[in-house]
């Protein structure tokens, strides 16, 4: 055998370790590998900031769309996860509250990555110009509506989870504008 083909042999063979590594080795999550749960929260926006939902019965307004459509824009805030760089893909589902018709793709996803989400210190990560398009040819159609909206966060690379739904109110302001 050629020297070189031995010290090839001998360098791979010591590279390899004896146990194959920790899978859950650097995050908080379970055992089975699933990924630590992470505080999701939908809510409004106000001044291009998120703001908690407080109202009773809370509205969102049905917006159209340049390309024709109409569509709504919840604010969602996400925990802080401790990492300079990540993706995440947030999927949003809106259903019609008292007869479950659905009013939005299932689901409709974004994949976002970290300098797509906004940072403010006490709050976390926070999008507020989120467009979940509703399937309404008008927005009468849409309006008056009480609505489920859910929404799950998975950022990508085992780093966390979450989800969240709220319940509001859709409100017509499109025609005031014509």
């Amino acid at each position: 055998m050629s020297p070189c083909f031995l010290l090839i042999a001998a360098l791979l063979l010591a590279g390899c370790p004896d146990e194959p590594p920790d899978s859950d080795a650097g995050h908080d999550g379970g055992a089975d590998g699933t990924p630590p749960a992470i505080e999701v929260e939908l809510g409004g926006r106000q001044d291009g900031s998120f703001v908690k939902v407080t109202e009773e019965e809370p509205t969102l307004e049905v917006v159209s769309g340049f390309q024709g459509g109409y569509h709504i824009e919840p604010g969602l805030r996400m925990e802080t996860i401790g990492a300079e760089e990540f993706i995440s893909v947030v999927e949003y589902r809106v259903t019609d509250a008292e007869t479950g018709e659905l009013l939005s793709s299932d689901p409709m996803s974004y994949r976002i990555n970290q300098r797509a989400w906004n940072y403010e210190p006490g709050v976390g990560h926070f999008r507020v110009w989120e467009q979940v398009i509703l399937n309404v040819v008008d927005p009468d159609d849409a309006a008056g509506r009480l609505v489920d909206i859910d929404v799950r966060v998975f950022v990508e690379g085992g780093l966390g989870e979450g989800t969240d739904s709220m319940t509001v109110r859709l409100i017509n302001e499109v025609n005031e504008l014509r």
